[in-house]
Order: C-alpha cells, then structure tokens, then sequence
C-alpha cells in the first residue's frame, strides 16, 4: 500500500489514519483520533487531506460527526482520476511551455534552490519527477541505496518514461550489475561503471535545466533541487570528460 500512498499524496499520518478507517468501519472522528493517537485538533486536519485526495466520506447521525473509508473496491477509481488529471495538466502544460520559455531568464545569475527533506519526500521527488519528466539526465550514484529508498528506479518501464534517454554512472556493485542487465540493450539508458574502489551513498543527476543532489543514508535522506541552465551544462560538460575517461560497461 505505501506505494498508492505515495502516489495519493498522503504521509505516514495520512495513510495509517485510512487503513485505520478500513479496519474499524464508520465512527466519530473522537474514535478515530484515539485509534490513532492524535490529537482531535490534528484529526480534522488528517481527515481533510483525506477527504479532499477522495479516499474517505463523512456524515452526521445525532449531531455527531463520522467519517469512513470509501469502499476498497473504488480506490482503483481515485487512482484512475487522479491520472487522468495528471495527464490534462501534462497537455495543458505542453501548450504553455512556448509562453513560459519565452519569460524565462536563463542568463540569471541567482539558481532556483528547493529543499527536500525526509525519506517519503526524496522518494517522492524521484518517482514523479525523475521517472515521469521524461527528459534526457545524466547521474552519477549508488544504485544500492537509491533503489532500496525508490525501487521502482530500476524498472526500466517506470524509469525512463515514455521518451527521454539516460546516461549513468554508477558505482560497481550487485546492485549496479542487476541495472546494468536489466536494462541491456536498451538505446535509452547509457550506463558505465565507476572504478570499483569508488563508492558513496549519494546521487547527482542533472536535467537540461536542474541539478538534483541526494545524500541517502541508513533510513534517513535529504535533496536540493537547482534550477540554473548554465550551471546544469558545465556540470554535464564535466560528466561528459569522466564519460570518455572510462571504459565500456562489460559484464
């Protein structure tokens, strides 16, 4: 179930509240709240979310509030709005990508920096932004702790996306070896492994535009997000010498 959690949107908090919900059947917001070790405050803010992502319902009997799971049978239909106005905003998006480039200050000299903080955030970062932009990256990282945080990084149907190519470099491991034969023959991903007395725990990878920075570390993960044109080309021109210094991935 994490991973529909993460796909709704919803934390820990969020998700443990409607699992509750499914277990106990429909019942005061007090019930709840105590179930799971809230606060009544802090409930009606839970239950909000929930209600508004569409995976609860509430009504009243005796002046008193209940709140209750949405049937498991139409969860299937949540997710499946959910996607279908992900992919109108994708539409609407194309159209307006001319306009907004057009505005755009590329030659700016102060990078848009955004912070990420928390496992569930990190990973969140990595399956709707990495796996789902569909753009040409580079990376340098450790397919060990990044597929243990994000496993679905190492499918190639959900890791490429529907168009965009790959080129990595990653660190020589099991881990590594198994991305490397998963996605054998593949003409989107380019992967070459560092010297095998390298090895780290974080991950670089750069967009067009973006430069990602992970650190992930024993449960624990952090990222900053910037946004500089210039600043992601001398990054992937400096990629592109480390490329050529080493050799062709041999199995």
């Amino acid at each position: 179930m994490d991973e529909i959690f993460l796909q709704l949107g919803l934390n820990e908090k969020e998700s443990q509240t409607f699992m509750k919900l499914v277990e106990l059947g429909a019942q005061p917001v007090s019930v709840v709240a105590k179930h799971v070790g809230l606060p009544r405050s802090s409930m009606y803010f839970t239950l909000e979310k929930l209600k508004e992502v569409g995976v609860i319902e509430e009504f009243e009997r005796s002046g008193i509030k209940y709140v209750r799971a949405i049937p498991v049978d139409l969860l299937e239909n949540v997710l499946q709005q959910r996607a279908d106005r992900i992919r109108q905003a994708m539409t609407t998006l194309q159209g307006e990508i001319p306009k907004l480039r057009a505005m755009e200050n590329k030659l700016s000299i102060s990078p848009s920096v955004r912070y990420i903080e928390g496992t569930e955030a990190v990973k969140r970062m990595y399956l709707q932004e990495q796996t789902q932009w569909n753009k040409d990256w580079i990376s340098v990282y450790n397919p060990e702790t990044v597929h243990a945080l994000a496993p679905l990084m190492s499918d190639p149907k959900a890791y490429l996306g529907k168009s965009g190519t790959a080129m990595e470099l990653v660190v020589d491991n099991a881990e590594g070896r198994a991305l490397a034969e998963a996605f054998r023959g593949n003409s989107r991903m380019k992967l070459k492994f560092l010297p095998k007395d390298i090895t780290f725990d974080s991950d670089i990878a750069v967009t067009q535009d973006n430069i990602y920075l992970s650190a992930i570390r024993e449960g624990e993960a952090a990222a900053v997000v910037i946004l500089h044109p210039q600043l992601a080309a001398e990054l992937r021109s400096v990629f592109g010498l480390l490329w050529k210094l080493l050799p062709e991935t041999k199995f």
